[in-house]
């Protein structure tokens, strides 16, 4: 039932969308996450028929044109969020900054690739691959910091009113979408070394994350200005 639930408020958020009823913002950041999507895409060819590229058009550089894109939208969601947490006093939003915040200066300084390889080093002898233990170390980091994240969340959650309960939800719902392409893409996409594939998830990774953020770049932005203090 919860997973039908998730699909379900997925769905709501696609339909604006697909009937033409979303704003021009929304459009603008949809547009924006196009052209790096399809600069990723060219390049990605490019390399296939052994060309030299610039390597800051791939959205899994670091430092490239997506991944400051990716920067400034998710220090924008922080101040969104931080808005929201002031104006409504709803501790669940002030959880929600946080995870923002952290991910704007994680994004920006690698917090979870270096923790990733110091639980590498120490998971090595316990697990034996031959490659991508860096990305496992990765994995369990961000599921550790996860739980810490969203086990008071939960709490917060279930206390909460009725009205405002529904907002937070499709904003965590919104959460567990970006994540999904944040942290499960992610492992896959360090599976595959250095071929044609890895570039291919790299694609999907560095573009659900785009267009990911730019959805819940809209809806928090939409939720400051229209929301009433009673629905959020």
């Amino acid at each position: 039932m919860k997973i039908k639930a998730l699909l379900s408020e997925l769905t709501a958020f696609l339909k604006p969308i697909c009937k033409n009823e979303a704003p021009f913002f929304l459009y603008a950041l949809l547009f924006m996450d196009g052209i790096l999507i399809a600069l990723h895409s060219a390049a990605i060819l490019a390399i296939h028929f052994g060309l030299n590229v610039d390597q800051r058009l791939l959205l899994s550089t670091e430092g490239g044109y997506g991944e400051w894109f990716k920067y400034v939208q998710e220090f924008c969601i922080f101040l969104l969020f931080l808005k929201l947490a002031v104006r409504s006093r709803q501790p669940i939003y002030g959880f929600f900054t946080m995870i923002f915040l952290y991910a704007t200066a994680d994004d920006s300084l690698q917090f979870h690739e270096r923790a990733g390889d110091i639980i590498a080093v120490r998971i090595a002898p316990y697990i034996p691959l031959a490659s991508g233990l860096d990305d496992v170390g990765e994995a369990i980091f961000l599921s550790l910091l996860g739980l810490l994240l969203v086990a008071p969340m939960f709490f917060v959650f279930i206390k909460m009113d009725s009205k405002p309960k529904k907002t937070s939800f499709r904003c965590f719902v919104l959460l567990c979408m970006f994540f999904f392409f944040a942290v499960a893409i992610d492992v896959l996409h360090g599976v595959f070394g250095s071929n044609v594939l890895h570039l291919v998830f790299g694609l999907i990774e560095g573009g659900g994350e785009l267009i990911s953020l730019s959805i819940i770049c809209w809806f928090v932005f939409r939720l400051n200005k229209n929301a009433t203090a009673r629905q959020i």
